[in-house]
């Protein structure tokens, strides 16, 4: 499962802390569990219309190929 943020709420958000002059480490994030990663892939390959086809790949190949994890992929 994943959560998610919309980009607006959270930038509307940030500029009413920075004129309320509020500091600190903050964690944002949406509800939980409204889809997975899967779910959102399926979304966009939806409304863009596109016939892409998923193909899962083991972790140890995308390491092996340098492939860096929150880098790259999620």
């Amino acid at each position: 499962p994943i959560s998610l943020v919309d980009a607006r709420d959270l930038a509307r958000w940030l500029a009413e802390c920075a004129e309320r002059e509020r500091s600190g480490a903050v964690n944002a994030k949406g509800p939980s569990g409204t889809t997975t990663f899967g779910g959102l892939l399926e979304v966009c390959r939806q409304v863009t219309g596109s016939s892409a086809e998923w193909v899962p790949v083991p972790e140890a190949e995308l390491l092996a190929a340098g492939v860096q994890e929150w880098v790259h992929l999620p």
